[in-house]
């Protein structure tokens, strides 16, 4: 299954939707091998739960967030989908610096 949307798209192989008393979206669960792609983040996880009041995707189980080469792993991931914000509870971050360069040595005397 694949839902895409202006702010980020969804892939996974079991996709529920549910909708409040006025017939709008009110969330929608993506289980088995679910992929979220928003602008240049990419994540992976076993589940991932949207909740439109709370504007939040929540990844779990297994949920790996990148951008370029940096990377947070977690219990939970929540992705903010109208903000860069990003919640990662306990997680894991690993971040490259955006060029990286040598030190410079000293000359010898």
């Amino acid at each position: 299954m694949v839902v895409t949307e202006p702010r980020v798209k969804l892939e996974c192989e079991k996709l529920y939707v549910f909708f409040d008393a006025t017939n709008n979206v009110d969330s929608v669960v993506a289980t088995d091998s679910v992929r979220v792609t928003q602008a240049d983040r990419r994540g992976t996880c076993d589940k991932a739960v949207y909740t439109a009041k709370m504007g939040a995707i929540v990844m779990t189980g297994n949920a790996k967030l990148m951008r370029g080469r940096d990377v947070v792993n977690g219990d939970e991931i929540k992705i903010f989908v109208n903000s860069e914000k990003v919640i990662c509870t306990p997680g894991r971050l690993v971040v490259f610096p955006a060029s990286f360069e040598k030190p410079k040595t000293r000359p010898e005397r």
